[in-house]
């Protein structure tokens, strides 16, 4: 008898998971969520059961402003929201998540924390005035171009190799510890001085249109094909050692 009352119970507790709804509180995200097909049972409902097994989702273009419930697909590896009108977003603890696509939203602040898988960061055209990728040791790419950035540290990350965040306002930038860079576009900023030397994998270094610009270390670059300085405040460039160099603007 005991024992059947614990299987019963267990059995309870199950049903109970399996039956829990995500809780959105914007409808337009639980629409977005429905036209995507994760309602399997066709109840009009996400079940957490639904969003444990999405792996990929998309819900661009829907007029979302609030991302709650995201949370609940703690199996997530891509998230696409462009195009809506979200100003916070919180994916932190998203472990599998690989991929982050959030461009063109308003976008005012994201917290990453914890999501330690993550590959690439796509952010563009938003209205970011700080992020902080601690942790983040697996990214590759990086797109924080057209924001309201004034400071950036990307330190830290070893397979970073893309790194766009031009059209910021951008005085103060870190790196150390992410020496595999290979593009790097830093043009329109208010960057003062920039010693990329450390970067020794480096192609491709843009930094036109920083007006601050007085100080630029580059010799040794033996990777280096493209640099574009035009426009900053430099009086001279060292190019010692630009075997590669292949084009040049100052």
């Amino acid at each position: 008898m005991k024992a059947n009352f614990i299987l019963l119970a267990l059995g309870l507790i199950t049903n109970s998971l399996l039956a829990q709804n995500v809780k959105f509180l914007d409808p337009n995200f639980k629409k977005a969520c429905i036209y995507a097909h994760i309602d399997l049972n066709g109840d009009g409902e996400i079940q957490l059961s639904e969003a444990q097994k999405v792996t990929k989702l998309y819900v661009d273009k829907r007029n979302i402003d609030n991302l709650t419930g995201i949370k609940s697909f703690t199996n997530l590896e891509e998230f696409g929201f462009y195009y809506n009108d979200i100003r916070e977003a919180d994916l932190s603890g998203l472990k599998k998540l690989r991929a982050v696509y959030g461009f063109s939203t308003k976008l005012e602040s994201i917290n990453l924390k914890g999501c330690t898988n993550i590959e690439g960061i796509f952010l563009a055209y938003n209205a970011l005035r700080e992020i902080d990728l601690t942790g983040l040791t697996k990214l590759k790419e990086l797109e924080l171009n057209n924001n309201q950035l004034f400071t950036l540290n990307i330190g830290n990350m070893p397979l970073l190799e893309m790194c766009k965040i031009h059209d910021n306002m951008i005085n103060t930038f870190t790196f150390a510890g992410s020496s595999n860079i290979k593009e790097l576009q830093l043009q329109r900023n208010n960057l003062q001085a920039l010693d990329a030397r450390p970067l020794k994998n480096l192609e491709l270094l843009w930094l036109w249109d920083n007006h601050q610009l007085t100080s630029l270390k580059v010799t040794q670059l033996r990777k280096l094909v493209d640099l574009n300085a035009w426009d900053c405040a430099l009086t001279n460039i060292n190019m010692s050692g630009l075997v590669s160099l292949r084009k040049f603007n100052w």
